[in-house]
């Protein structure tokens, strides 16, 4: 199955979960601790809920490696170079700083 991890998902966002979902990709839930609001229908279309460093491309690599995924994006607008450089380390496509697919 394709997996895809989603890093903080907020706002308009966290529709990447149900779409991802939809379409037969199990979208892993990345975030900095057990406490964010991720309301409880997108945390239930979520394949997994992980705790992990989301301001360390390292520790989103390191996590993400273990999972093996195909793609890592960004939930909400600041994790966007964590969700790049992370990417990069796993060599999956990814975002460069200017905002290039590569």
């Amino acid at each position: 199955m394709t997996a895809v991890i989603v890093i903080e998902p907020a706002s308009s966002d966290a529709s990447l979960i149900t779409a991802a979902a939809r379409l037969g990709v199990a979208p892993h839930v990345f975030s900095a601790n057990n406490e964010r609001v991720v309301v409880p229908a997108l945390r239930n279309a979520a394949a997994s809920f992980t705790v992990v460093d989301t301001a360390s491309p390292d520790a989103v690599a390191a996590t993400a490696r273990a999972m093996r995924v195909d793609a890592i994006v960004p939930g909400f607008k600041y994790t966007v170079g964590v969700a790049a450089q992370a990417a990069a380390r796993l060599g999956l496509p990814h975002f460069q700083a200017c905002g290039r697919l590569r």
